[in-house]
């Protein structure tokens, strides 16, 4: 389990690892729907979210802290809780984006090689991917 530790004022706030059956059970419901409506929102009304959105998401975090925080150590704080939960999906989509691409362009090319007529390509064929 990744646990880091942030500072905020004189406040150490620990953030710990959460396991996968927390974060799909308690995190993605929260982000489902979070940037709806975000544009019709006053500025005071957004800030007014963000404080209450982080809180929610790290619960470590207090009112207190955010109010009495610098921006910078709030970001600390986010970060680190991005870095503990979510340093594991970024290492699996750094390694599948590849792969995606390059699945996109093979599709790509076989598609324009059946469109152009190109006789190395027949009606039947189907691109690979």
């Amino acid at each position: 389990m990744r646990i880091e530790r942030a500072t905020v004022g004189t406040r150490q706030i620990e953030i710990r690892e959460k396991k996968i059956s927390e974060i799909r059970e308690e995190i993605i419901p929260k982000i489902e729907g979070l940037f709806n409506g975000l544009d019709k929102l006053s500025t005071k009304d957004l800030v007014g979210m963000f404080e209450d959105k982080l809180i929610d998401f790290i619960p470590e975090l207090t009112l207190s802290d955010i109010e009495d925080g610098y921006p910078s150590e709030i970001e600390r704080v986010v970060e680190a809780w991005l870095r503990v939960n979510f340093t594991g999906v970024q290492k699996v989509m750094k390694s599948l984006l590849p792969l995606a691409q390059m699945g996109t362009q093979r599709f790509l090319s076989s598609s324009a090689q059946s469109l152009a007529g190109d006789p190395a390509t027949s009606e039947t064929s189907t691109p690979v991917i």
